[in-house]
């Protein structure tokens, strides 16, 4: 799929490749959920390296933000394996805490 992918982006259709980062950004911040430190590091690696392909092309992002990718999808794979995770992580913790309080 993703060979197929890159060959339809090369002829000037984005979606396919928009479909797969999309559900890869995705995919890859789940997983980094509940990872030791040193896999997340090759989470983070592969999570750029996808954000940065988005990035370098105005056009594919507008159809990966189409598939569903939001603005905090892409921070969150930049910040894998980072402080900043681990502060979105607490208040996120603190939040469903004070939820499951009513």
């Amino acid at each position: 799929a993703a060979e197929l992918a890159m060959k339809s982006y090369g002829e000037g259709d984005r979606v396919p490749l928009a479909r797969i980062l999309n559900i890869g950004i995705k995919k890859l911040n789940m997983e980094a959920e509940d990872k030791t430190p040193g896999q997340k590091e090759c989470l983070r690696e592969m999570a750029t390296r996808l954000v940065r392909m988005i990035s370098r092309d105005p056009e594919l992002e507008k159809y990966v933000q189409r598939e569903g990718l939001t603005q905090e999808d892409m921070e969150n794979a930049k910040n894998i394996g980072t402080e900043k995770e681990k502060i979105r992580n607490d208040q996120m913790e603190r939040t469903e805490s004070l939820i499951s309080l009513d």
